[in-house]
């Protein structure tokens, strides 16, 4: 079962785009019952901040394609609309990737702090909701625990860090 990360980030579309996928938390629960009923999805969790939507999976072949339209039409954006703005990590990428963004090195703000919080809420809410099983919770577990080493070992959470602080 192949793991991969679908996302729209800061660093791909503008904020009208990210609004446009973004998942509330009323949304949530319906929306990763809508995934793991799409062909061959096995484990997900869905990563929802104002920075970024991001859907961490396993599934079999195919997966990917799956989730990039369901993307679209779930939103109401016309096929390839955003093409251009998601991103793809897989395997190996998509674990080094996950480590990244739950240390705040692919943050707006290098080091800021509220995404490992935002991380564990979305992992319990992918707990709570069935979506995870042994693969996806080793995974962010191994996780959770490289973004404190690296955030330790760096000195990146030392200082208050965040979009109003550097205002």
């Amino acid at each position: 079962m192949p793991l991969f990360t679908i996302g729209i980030s800061h660093h791909t579309a503008p904020i009208e785009i990210r609004e446009k996928v973004a998942i509330s938390r009323t949304e949530f629960t319906e929306r990763v019952k809508q995934l793991c009923e799409l062909p061959g999805i096995e484990e997900l969790l869905i990563l929802g901040t104002c920075n970024r939507t991001e859907i961490y999976c396993l599934s079999s072949e195919g997966g990917r394609e799956t989730v990039i339209e369901w993307i679209h039409r779930s939103n109401g954006i016309p096929a390839g609309e955003l093409d251009e703005h998601i991103y793809i990590h897989q395997g190996e990428d998509a674990a080094r990737h996950l480590v990244r963004v739950a240390s705040g090195l692919d943050s707006l703000v290098l080091g800021e702090t509220q995404i490992l919080g935002q991380l564990k809420d979305a992992w319990q809410q992918a707990h709570d909701a069935g979506s995870l099983g042994k693969v996806l919770d080793r995974l962010f577990q191994h996780t959770f625990a490289a973004a404190k080493t690296i955030r330790t070992a760096s000195g990146i959470g030392e200082h208050p860090v965040s979009v109003a602080y550097t205002a």
